[in-house]
């Protein structure tokens, strides 16, 4: 009898196309499993309770501020009672940055990292005049970049309402280190009032769609068109940097920050997990084990549009040589990636602060006051 394993994952290449190949290679060799990928949005992906979905899936691709409200409501499997231990220290050791930690709540592995990422910078060379040994190191260059640059060409950063709430926690762990958000009472105001300060006086300089805009969009725009010669922070998508897949030459490499700064950017990426109502939890955990052994995410994962979570694919030569590095190239980004927190009830305020900040850099508002309102918003969410 066949056993139908059903996975929901994100609507784009990178979230999709690998697992169905790799499902198909996996039924293979294991003749009475099949398994079924549907989607959602980007936005669902990191805004939207995975309560219900865990209801319907077996597998689950989630994002890491929902381990608290998944060990709060039990909603999926701790993964150390389904896999060997040698396995998931081996994880463990080729984790990429804090990604594999990042799913680790309250003493329980709730998934693994398939799916690595965080915030870095992207550039055009072509469109940099022979300045692409001189990116921004620091955010004050940013500033020395917009002017330097002609009018045909600028810098943007996309600033949607999601991807500005991304961008400005990056650069208040920069400044002020990852103890910047306190989990009782929110983010510390001083760094919270100099970050939206910076925003707010860089906007003038930057491309006039930035506030429309989210990375896809972005590296999109960035391919198809020549206005966009550089971006300081955007989650990175390896699959730009491949020459088969973008129709110009789109590098990576990692943000500017502030000086002194013992963090660099956001960690974004994406987990497998197991849904603590799935049937089939021993035939979903042996697809685990395939899909994020070393071989198949240095190979078939990658060669479908994956950007792997497991080491051995961030170090490898093949590897970097097919995606004009960017895994080097921005390792060490993830390496000092700041964790977001994960209590309950966070992913329901991110959603409301980043229409908060938006509203607030748009308008002009006072960063003082935003701060109060985004620390008060965190307390009612998360308290």
């Amino acid at each position: 009898m066949t056993i139908l394993i059903k996975g929901i994952t994100w609507d784009h290449s990178r979230g999709y196309d690998p697992l169905v190949a790799t499902s198909k290679s996996f039924s293979a060799s294991h003749g009475n499993i099949r398994l079924q990928w549907d989607k959602r949005s980007l936005k669902s992906f990191g805004e939207t309770s995975i309560e219900q979905l865990a209801e319907e899936y077996d597998l689950l691709l989630v994002d890491h501020p929902f381990m608290g409200e998944a060990h709060e409501k039990q909603l999926l499997l701790s993964l150390e009672e389904l896999l060997p231990a040698k396995f998931l220290a081996e994880q463990q050791a080729n984790s990429v940055g804090p990604s594999f930690d990042s799913y680790l709540y309250a003493g329980h592995q709730y998934a693994l990292p398939i799916d690595a990422a965080a915030q870095v910078a992207a550039y055009r060379p072509d469109l940099l005049e022979g300045s692409e040994h001189e990116l921004p190191h620091t955010i004050q260059d940013i500033y020395t970049l917009t002017k330097r640059l002609k009018s045909k060409s600028s810098v943007l950063w996309p600033l949607s309402p999601t991807d500005l709430w991304c961008s400005f926690l990056s650069l208040c762990a920069q400044l002020a280190g990852e103890d910047f958000f306190d989990l009782k009472t929110g983010i510390e105001s001083q760094a919270g009032i100099k970050v939206l300060e910076e925003i707010i006086a860089l906007l003038p300089l930057l491309h006039e769609r930035s506030l429309e805009l989210n990375p896809i969009q972005t590296l999109n725009a960035m391919r198809d068109r020549s206005d966009i010669a550089y971006v300081p922070l955007l989650f990175g998508y390896s699959c730009y940097s491949q020459p088969r897949q973008a129709g110009c030459a789109i590098r990576f490499a990692n943000p500017p920050s502030y000086p002194g700064a013992q963090k660099t950017s956001l960690l974004g990426g994406v987990g497998v997990a197991i849904s603590a109502r799935s049937a089939h939890r021993e035939e979903a955990a042996s697809y685990l084990s395939y899909v994020l052994s070393p071989d198949i995410q240095a190979g078939e994962y990658f060669d479908n549009h994956g950007q792997p979570g497991h080491l051995a694919a961030w170090t490898s030569p093949v590897v970097n040589q097919a995606c004009s590095q960017f895994f080097s190239g921005t390792l060490r980004t993830l390496e000092q990636a700041y964790v977001r927190p994960r209590v309950p009830g966070f992913h329901e305020f991110q959603e409301s602060a980043g229409v908060l900040l938006h509203e607030a850099v748009t308008e002009n508002s006072s960063p003082e006051k935003t701060m109060l309102a985004l620390n008060e918003q965190y307390r009612h969410c998360c308290s």
